[in-house]
C-alpha cells in the first residue's frame, strides 16, 4: 500500500474524511455514532482543526485504521 503524505496536506486529509464520512451515511449519522454534534463535526473537518479525542472517535466510527510507521 502506498502511504498518504500527510505533513502539509492536513486539509486535504480531512476533506477526504469527511467525504468519507458523507459515502457512509453522512454528517447526521457520524453525529450519531460519534456523540459529537453536527456543528463540531463540520468545523472539525472544515474550519479548524479538530482535538485528537474527536478525531480518533470519527476515524474508529467510520472504519479507518491508521497505521503510524
Amino acid at each position: 500500500h502506498d502511504a498518504l503524505p500527510i505533513y502539509g496536506n492536513e486539509r486535504a486529509f480531512l476533506a477526504a474524511i469527511a467525504v468519507a464520512s458523507k459515502v457512509r451515511g453522512g454528517i447526521a449519522k457520524l453525529s450519531k455514532d460519534t456523540g459529537l454534534n453536527r456543528e463540531n463535526l463540520y468545523r472539525s473537518f472544515f474550519k479548524s482543526d479538530p482535538r485528537l479525542s474527536n478525531f480518533i472517535k470519527i476515524i474508529n466510527s467510520l472504519g479507518i485504521n491508521l497505521k503510524v510507521a
